[in-house]
Parts: structure tokens; sequence; C-alpha cells
């Protein structure tokens, strides 16, 4: 079984599962397996992210104080506590204004959850990880690290001040960067150098578990094929090669990887827009034996849903909207049966039970061999797609098995009117008229 040094719990996704006590039993199952507080194996650091989601309406950053309301009670239980209050969006690292606007955002949410914590009289060290994701491989210039650098060194500026104006702990922080390939000999050495250079800039920065990207970087295809395009070996020469000289004269004392615990399937019906569920628990032992046997340390590690989804239970994935025959396909690769009720000739699935409400577009819960029932019909409700940019539209109204016909407007537009209207049932195959009009 696989056992990283903690888990990285994604909060704002926490309300997607059937179950509300799922969350909580893999708390529960975490003090099974490696041990409660106190004893020699039990797992010390739990990292919080995406504490902030959009709002479905109004689509305005909003805190989740419901989801975490639902593991509050396991918190005080780990000896080192990492939080993220970076907004559900990708900061561009190259622009200045976005960098300071996205660490005075991160600021306002963490602020929101340290009066949360000591609402509910939760009094445990705080400490920071750093967001966004950065790609190691962009090291091989001066301007990508340069970038991180002023990035990094503001974000510890500004959260160490907010640890002190609410007397908080002396923070520590957290940097977990991915890479997506092992360089080249003249590579590593441009890596190693810059990354090096970062670390040295930033001496507050004392824990850096870089993701393996072994989940990353699979595919598992609908033939049942599996590919992984970084394995163990990969990832231990990264490294044994990269990583271990970097970090040599800085003053980073926790240098370890983050196990990622999840893979990639097909999706037949969106390809460049794959499924993510649990992994395989075999490959993950094998894959953690490897690093042990190597002295590569496990860190925090992505996710608690998919660790516990590998060992305990099978993914049911989101077929709804799908053809019947890559409805069957996606089923039946997840290890489970379909049972199809209704037309299967140019037919879609409206309904399915178990339903899949959970973890992107995925609810891992059901038993292996548990027979879905898929409802399908000739006919599809049309999607809301009103507001929408044009390439979302058009995704959606794809997506749906109907035909977008655009008028006016471009492709910076927005719809302004679509006709048949969001929430009819039309023919599958049908053309939807989309009116647009500049954003």
């Amino acid at each position: 079984m696989a056992s990283p040094l903690g888990f990285i719990v994604a909060i704002g996704r926490l309300n997607w599962y059937r179950r509300v006590g799922e969350p909580r039993e893999w708390f529960e199952r975490i003090f099974v397996d490696f041990g409660q507080p106190g004893s020699q194996n039990h797992m010390e650091t739990l990292t919080l992210t995406d504490i902030v989601t959009r709002d479905e309406i109004t689509h305005k950053p909003v805190f989740c104080e419901p989801q975490l309301d639902l593991i509050k009670d396991y918190l005080p239980k780990f000896d080192y506590l990492f939080v993220t209050g970076a907004p559900p969006e990708d900061v561009d690292i190259t622009d200045a204004a976005d960098r300071l606007h996205n660490i005075s955002v991160t600021k306002h949410f963490s602020r929101i959850l340290i009066e949360y914590l000591k609402k509910n009289n939760i009094n445990i060290p705080i400490h920071w990880y750093i967001a966004p994701e950065a790609n190691l491989d962009s090291f091989i210039s001066v301007e990508p690290q340069d970038n991180w650098k002023k990035y990094i060194s503001q974000f510890i500026s500004v959260m160490t001040d907010l640890s002190a104006e609410n007397d908080l702990n002396a923070p520590e922080f957290l940097w977990s960067p991915y890479f997506t390939k092992y360089p080249s000999a003249l590579k590593r050495k441009v890596v190693i150098h810059w990354l090096h250079d970062l670390l040295v800039s930033v001496p507050q920065l004392h824990w850096l578990h870089v993701q393996d990207g072994v989940g990353a970087r699979s595919r598992k295809h609908l033939d049942g094929t599996m590919k992984y395009s970084l394995t163990a070996d990969s990832v231990i020469n990264y490294y044994n090669n990269v990583l271990r000289p970097a970090v040599k004269h800085t003053n980073v004392k926790s240098n370890l990887i983050n196990m990622e615990f999840f893979i990639f399937i097909d999706n037949p019906q969106d390809p460049p827009n794959p499924f993510i569920i649990p992994g395989d628990p075999i490959e993950q032992q094998q894959r953690q034996t490897k690093y042990l046997q190597e002295n590569v340390p496990l860190g925090i590690s992505f996710e608690i849903a998919y660790w516990y989804g590998s060992l305990y239970y099978r993914a049911v994935p989101h077929v709804e909207g799908m053809n019947v025959t890559s409805a069957k396909q996606v089923i039946n690769q997840a290890g489970l049966i379909p049972n199809v009720i209704g037309p299967t000739t140019n037919a879609r699935v409206t309904k399915q039970d178990p339903p899949a409400t959970g973890w992107d577009d995925i609810s891992p819960w059901a038993p292996n061999g548990t027979t879905v029932n898929l409802t399908t019909d000739t006919h599809i409700i049309v999607p809301i797609v009103y507001k929408m940019k044009y390439k979302d539209a058009k995704f959606a109204i794809k997506k749906a098995g109907l035909k977008p016909v655009f008028h006016d407007g471009g492709i910076k537009s927005v719809v302004d009117e679509q006709i048949p209207e969001g929430g009819e049932k039309v023919k599958i195959g049908s053309k939807v008229d989309l009116y647009m009009k500049p954003k």
C-alpha cells in the first residue's frame, strides 16, 4: 500500500460525491492504514487546495465553507496543515499585474480561512501552499525562472505578513512544481542552475515536493491498453540527477516527491478532454516500492479521493449525453456492466443509474462489476448556452449531439440568443441557431 507523507485534499470538490459522509470515510481509513495521531507511522501532513470555487450562477469566487465543514473535525489530527487560498483560475506568471492580483485574492481568501478556523476552535499551526503550479521544463532560460522567482518572493512576503497580522505561527511554505519529461544532459544542467538560483533567492522556502507526473502523463485507451509517458524510473532519475543537486546549499529541508494516485482514460465523445479516475493500485504499489528502494522519499500526494478510490472502490464514469456505443465502451472500461434501456440507434444516454455526480465527472463508489443502467432516447435536451463564449457554446452544443449554427459575431463573441431555447427537447442531430454579439 502506497504511504506518502501526506495527502492533498481538493476542498471545492468535496460536495461532488454521492454520499455526504464519503469524504469522512477517507480520513477514517487514513487512521486505520497509517495509524492514529502519535503512532510511529501516523500521516503528519495535510494540504488543502481549492478552498475557493466559482458560484455556478454569478461565477464569482466563493469560499468553500460547506465543504470544509465535512472534514473540519479531522484537521487537528495532523501536525502540518498547508493551505492555499488561490482563486480557481491560472495566473499569467509573465504578467506582473496578474501575479500581484493572484496574490491579493489568495490573501483575501486565506484571511477568511483563518477566521473560519478560529470560529470553529481549530487551533493548529497554519502554513502556506504556493499556487499555481510551475512547469520545471521551462527552467531552461532565465525569463520563466525569473518570473517564478518574483512571484514566489512576493507570495512569501505577503503571506508571512498575513500570518503575523493574525498572531499565527511563523509559517512554512510548500511548493509543488511538475515536469513532463526527463531532460537531456545539457538541459539538466540549465534546469539545475536556474532551480538552484530560485531556491537560494527565497531562503524561506523549505518544502519542495515535486509532482511525479505518472498520473498526469498516463492514458488508458478504450481497447484496454495502458500507456505511462513517465514511470518510476523517470522520476527516480529526475530526483537523483536534477532535484538532489539543485537543492544543495539551499534552505530546502524537505525535498520529496508528490506521488499521483490517478490516471486518465479516453473520452470517446471529447478526445482532447479525457476522464480522470483513481489509478491502478498494483502499479501504485510497484511505483512506491521502486521509490523506496532508490531512497526517493514520498511527500504530500495528489489526491486523497484518488488514493482511496484506487484501493477501495470503482469509478462510475459520467456518460450522460454520450451516444450508446461510446457510453457502453466507457462503462465496460471502468470494470462495470452497461445495461441499455431504450433505443440504441441514433440515441444518446439521458440518464444513468448509478448516477455520476462526482469527481471530475466521475463518482468512484461502486463495487467492481456493478450494473449501470443507461436510459436512452432519440431526443435530447438543448443545453443552455446563453451568454457563453463562442467556443464554449460550440463545444456544449456539439457535445449534446446537436449542430451549432452561428449568426453574427465571431470567435470573440458571446451568445445573445439561442433557438431552440435551452431546456427544449429536440431530435438528436437538430440544428441550434446561435445569435452572437461582441463580448
